[in-house]
């Protein structure tokens, strides 16, 4: 009887000295710039200004174990953000490697959690307490610009986000030079799988109506240097069946290409074009289509041959290409 007794003692008491009180509290609902991780785990390359506040003024976001920016959020209130983000190289960038911009919200929606604990030594008891995060979403709301090209960003879409879903009227735009030109349009308050090509014809008119266009002078509205792939022309206006004197006249030499038939074309290097070569002064060119894509494919003389992707081309003789 006695043996029993002290067993059953023994095991009340191995139970007792097992079970550690767990106090668990609720820590203020986060903004999701880490996703679950705290800001304060994040290294010198992350800044939040103010530190360790629950709505900051200013985080940045590097890329991991790197220093290059990859997210910055601007405070415009308690709960909305101007967000920027970046690709990881700017290399080249003529807009300092910008991906996407615009404004994000903060929802009342619990959108993940993540729990943090510790156990507390010392004293009489020993504790072991638990924290519960729990974060916030994010949603973008009113107009955002999303960069496509990672190098040179002249290509990006532009419009409205509702409840982060893209609503409206969305244009996919080409710029440089001091101009932009649509390339197409989506309207997502009908189906968002059918593009509205308002100026843009490259992939709707023919191509022999597209050959036919293109013969003629074009002006090229900067110097094309070798090394660069994007070019904006624009069509010489012809007086009387003569080219007019924005292409050919005799204060200024201009830079321009002249397909003088469907086949053939010839070339002047304009003034201040000094990465010209001046063996590339004619030659051979034709239309080609492939994956839904149309190109000019060009063959100089010396035997070096272009091929250049018709971004953008309108009725107001407009012409946009980029060397493949």
């Amino acid at each position: 009887m006695r043996i029993i007794l002290l067993l059953t003692l023994l095991t009340i008491k191995a139970s007792c000295f097992s079970q550690d009180t767990i106090p668990i509290s609720k820590v203020d609902t986060l903004l999701p710039f880490f996703g679950k991780l705290p800001i304060r785990l994040h290294g010198y390359e992350n800044r939040v200004v103010p530190f360790g506040s629950i709505n900051p003024l200013y985080v940045l976001i590097s890329y991991k174990e790197s220093k290059i920016k990859h997210f910055e959020y601007f405070r415009m209130d308690s709960s909305k953000y101007l967000r920027y983000q970046f690709f990881r190289s700017d290399k080249g960038s003529s807009n300092e490697g910008i991906k996407s911009r615009g404004i994000v919200v903060a929802t009342d929606e619990i959108v993940d959690s993540s729990t943090t604990g510790a156990r507390h030594i010392g004293g009489w008891d020993d504790k072991y307490t638990r924290e519960i995060h729990y974060y916030k979403g994010f949603s973008k709301e009113g107009e955002w610009d999303e960069f496509e090209d990672s190098v040179f960003h002249h290509i990006y879409w532009t419009g409205n986000y509702v409840n982060n879903k893209r609503t409206g009227l969305w244009k996919h735009m080409v710029y440089g030079i001091g101009d932009e030109f649509v390339l197409e349009e989506i309207d997502y308050t009908k189906d968002s799988t059918k593009r509205i090509f308002s100026s843009n014809i490259i992939k709707t008119i023919s191509l022999d109506s597209l050959k036919k266009m293109l013969v003629g002078r074009w002006h090229l509205r900067s110097c094309d240097e070798e090394k660069g792939s994007r070019m904006f022309y624009s069509k010489c206006q012809t007086y009387d069946g003569a080219y007019g004197d924005d292409c050919n006249n005799k204060w200024a030499r201009e830079n321009y290409y002249d397909f003088t038939s469907q086949t053939k074309f010839v070339r002047q290097r304009g003034e201040g074009c000094y990465k010209f070569r001046e063996s590339c002064t004619s030659g051979q060119w034709k239309i080609i289509e492939a994956n839904g894509e149309r190109f000019i494919e060009i063959k100089f003389t010396n035997g070096q041959t272009w091929k250049l992707k018709v971004l953008y081309f309108d009725y107001e003789n407009n012409l946009i290409t980029d060397r493949q």
